[in-house]
């Protein structure tokens, strides 16, 4: 059975979150713009001066939402560092440079202004909510270091199909069988523009790079064939339905059976149809683009399991 993950909210498409992030931007900018002030928040609305200032707060809430969203999420994918090593960068990347970044906003405004920042009010009212708002943007998001239940992944084997396992042998293409295969390939598909037609033509469910210049394609069914271009220039030309999840693999999204999340120690499983029997772990710097692209795509029954 799949044990779905609660998905982190820093992985989560900032779309997605836009209508919350949004208000609560606008809801933020506004208290901060009264802090100090005499007239209470309604009246606020009416003062003179307060929808510019309101406006600008409003924009630097929004943006340090979205730099701490995606600090958090970077220190998330971060697999080979420990759960203190990742508190430590969370505090560098998420806390205090955001700290940094707000006060450089504001020393911004307060020079455009004719101010310098050190003579205004801004240590004595404005810095210590600001850095509360940031705190508490910091916990909303960094909720990937392990503190939630534990993914359990089960236990499978890594298997290579037959005949990919065969090829993988003649890694050099000076061998003659490797030459002569290719370029029957080239003939196929010479230019980058057909390789969509191309894979369609023979349901294309795998490429995988076999050595310098070789690559082997593979069917729905696991019939393998010659690839002609790498696998950055196919990726340019393949349709959305491929996605490459290591340097040397892309697949297609029919040839998935399940994928299974390890949050924990971010990490991705893909178990593939019956016809490949083969199971593969996203590399790390695919872990993020995968995610995505998955979530779009993933069947109905495990969309229900989140």
């Amino acid at each position: 059975m799949n044990k779905s993950p609660q998905r982190p909210r820093s992985l989560r498409p900032l779309s997605s979150e836009l209508i919350y992030v949004i208000p609560f931007s606008l809801i933020a900018a506004h208290l901060f713009v009264g802090i100090c002030q005499k007239e209470n928040y309604l009246e606020l609305f009416l003062k003179p001066g307060y929808w510019p200032g309101f406006l600008l707060s409003a924009g630097i809430a929004f943006l340090l939402i979205v730099y701490i969203k995606y600090a958090s999420r970077s220190v998330y994918l971060k697999a080979d560092v420990s759960q203190l090593g990742k508190l430590f960068l969370q505090f560098v990347l998420g806390i205090l440079s955001a700290v940094i970044l707000e006060f450089s906003f504001s020393t911004a405004y307060f020079t455009y202004a004719g101010y310098y920042i050190f003579d205004t009010v801004y240590f004595d009212s404005y810095f210590l909510p600001i850095v509360m708002y940031i705190l508490m943007m910091n916990i909303w998001y960094a909720d990937g270091f392990g503190f939630s239940k534990k993914i359990e992944i089960e236990p499978v084997m890594l298997v290579s199909s037959e005949d990919s396992s065969a090829l993988v042998a003649d890694q050099d293409t000076d061998v003659p069988e490797v030459k002569k295969v290719a370029l029957e390939t080239q003939k196929n598909v010479a230019k980058p523009q057909d390789i969509a037609a191309y894979a369609e033509m023979y349901e294309i469910g795998m490429i995988n790079t076999l050595g310098p210049s070789a690559w082997l394609a593979k069917s729905f069914e696991n019939k393998g064939r010659f690839w002609f271009h790498n696998l950055k220039i196919s990726m340019n030309y393949l349709p959305n339905a491929y996605v490459q999840v290591t340097r040397n693999c892309i697949i297609h999204q029919q040839i998935i059976n399940l994928v299974n999340y390890d949050m924990d120690n971010s990490r991705i499983f893909i178990s593939l149809k019956s016809d490949f029997d083969q199971v593969i772990e996203v590399e790390r710097q695919y872990i993020y683009s995968f995610y995505e692209w998955w979530e779009l795509r993933k069947p109905r029954e495990q969309n229900a399991l989140n």
